[in-house]
């Protein structure tokens, strides 16, 4: 009995508890309780070595070239020793050409000399000034008319020259023949070359002097057996029929060489040996620029 009273005290305490936390202004509403977080750290990281980027390498740029051949058209020797600036000196006989020589653009020196000029003698020398990409030639030439026998073997040193310098074209047209003419002979007297039918192919022009390229006709070379040279004011033409040591005709030879790609050519009337005419037809051509057709001349009234 005195258990159950002590009981229901304890009930009626806490039922008084109960209703007075409701009457009161204090809030308890719950707060939620922050979230615990645990941090993260990033994760360490060896850095790895640091590489330069590589350098952007640009093509090596071509080396700029221009291109210088020798002709021997003296005909007061039967050789000259010919030095392009410092390097070494070789030899050309009458009417031979060098081959193009590669070059750098600028100031480069031609000296000629004759073999047999001895130890002391000073070469004779000319300046000549590339442009990139260039194509000249250079022809030295007796300044003055010999007598009336050229020299069949040089004596001592030259003297009296003069030199002929030429820009070559080494692009020819297409199916077609353009020719300049040089006149290195014998004779003040301007000079041109004709055909068999008296169609003139190509100058007057003055004695040491070259005439511009010109596109020849065809159809007139085609129909001719042969070239002649005439003079202003002389009493002789020279004929060239066939090539030097051969049957083979000069014109057939020259129409041979004609194709699709076209040929341009300098073609020089001069002398060598003791007095004897030659035609050389020399082509312009940037792989073989020596290469040459050559006819023997006949002196005709």
């Amino acid at each position: 009995m005195q258990r159950t009273k002590i009981t229901m005290a304890i009930l009626v305490a806490l039922s008084s508890l109960i209703i007075g936390c409701g009457d009161s202004e204090v809030d308890y509403t719950l707060v939620p309780r922050p979230v615990r977080t645990v941090p993260i750290v990033a994760p360490t990281t060896t850095p790895s070595p640091t590489t330069s980027p590589s350098p952007t390498t640009s093509p090596t740029p071509e080396p700029e070239e221009a291109f210088l051949r020798v002709v021997n058209t003296y005909y007061l020797a039967r050789e000259l020793q010919v030095m392009i600036d410092d390097q070494a000196p070789f030899t050309l006989d009458q009417v031979e050409s060098t081959d193009y020589l590669t070059l750098t653009p600028g100031e480069h020196t031609v000296k000629i000399t004759e073999p047999n000029g001895g130890e002391n003698t000073e070469p004779i020398s000319t300046s000549v000034n590339l442009s990139q990409d260039e194509y000249l030639t250079v022809l030295p030439l007796p300044e003055n008319l010999p007598g009336r026998v050229v020299r069949s073997q040089s004596q001592g040193p030259l003297n009296g020259v003069t030199f002929l310098k030429l820009e070559d074209d080494v692009t020819p047209e297409s199916n077609s023949l353009q020719t300049r003419f040089i006149h290195a002979f014998l004779t003040q007297s301007n000079a041109e070359l004709r055909t068999d039918e008296g169609v003139t192919v190509a100058g007057p022009v003055a004695r040491n002097q070259a005439t511009d390229y010109e596109t020849q006709n065809l159809n007139v070379l085609s129909a001719a057996d042969f070239l002649f040279a005439a003079f202003a004011t002389e009493n002789f033409t020279i004929e060239f029929e066939t090539l030097q040591d051969s049957t083979t005709q000069l014109l057939d030879a020259l129409s041979q060489e004609l194709n699709q790609a076209g040929i341009n050519a300098t073609i020089i009337l001069t002398v060598r040996g003791e007095g004897q005419a030659v035609l050389v037809i020399l082509f312009d051509e940037a792989d073989d620029g020596s290469r040459s057709l050559i006819s023997e001349g006949e002196f005709t009234d």
